[in-house]
């Protein structure tokens, strides 16, 4: 029986979720640019709501009051591609960009294209929606954005 109980526990404890901390740039600030582009193909600010949601799950990856400052650039724009099995499939397409010093170099630039599958419950769901249940998905990609800028300068971050 002690060796079940044992063996039970070892089993749990690989059950739980794996939470691994995210990857940051040392003493930087970080701050979010987005732009959406709306069903027209003209780009604009985004809404004050949204810009807010992506600057809050965006902004983790700083280390708080830094010396130095990032931005993550994103242009994204959601598009509605199809229904399936009863959820809205939006694509969301665009670029993310990290720009590492405000001079705005080649260098410290680091960009990637994104296209990103969506699905959505209710047919009243626009494109606001979409990039909101993006985020999680370009958290995750800002995230492989920062490793590499960590690659490519190790001392710098």
């Amino acid at each position: 029986m002690q060796y079940f109980s044992t063996f039970l526990l070892f089993l749990l404890c690989g059950c739980l979720p794996k939470a691994s901390s995210p990857i940051l740039l040392h003493q930087t600030q970080i701050e979010t640019e987005l732009t959406v582009q709306s069903s027209s193909g003209d780009w604009s600010s985004a809404s004050a709501e949204l810009a807010t949601e992506f600057q809050r799950s965006l902004g983790v990856f700083g280390a708080g009051n830094g010396a130095n400052q990032a931005t993550v650039q994103l242009q994204l724009g959601a598009h509605y591609f199809s229904q399936l099995q009863g959820q809205h499939r939006w694509i969301v397409s665009g670029s993310i960009a990290l720009i590492l010093d405000a001079s705005d170099s080649a260098e410290a630039t680091i960009r990637q294209d994104v296209d990103l599958p969506v699905f959505l419950d209710h047919p009243h769901q626009g494109a606001d929606d979409a990039l909101l249940a993006s985020l999680p998905l370009l958290k995750r990609q800002v995230q492989n954005l920062i490793l590499a800028a960590n690659e490519q300068s190790p001392a710098d971050n």
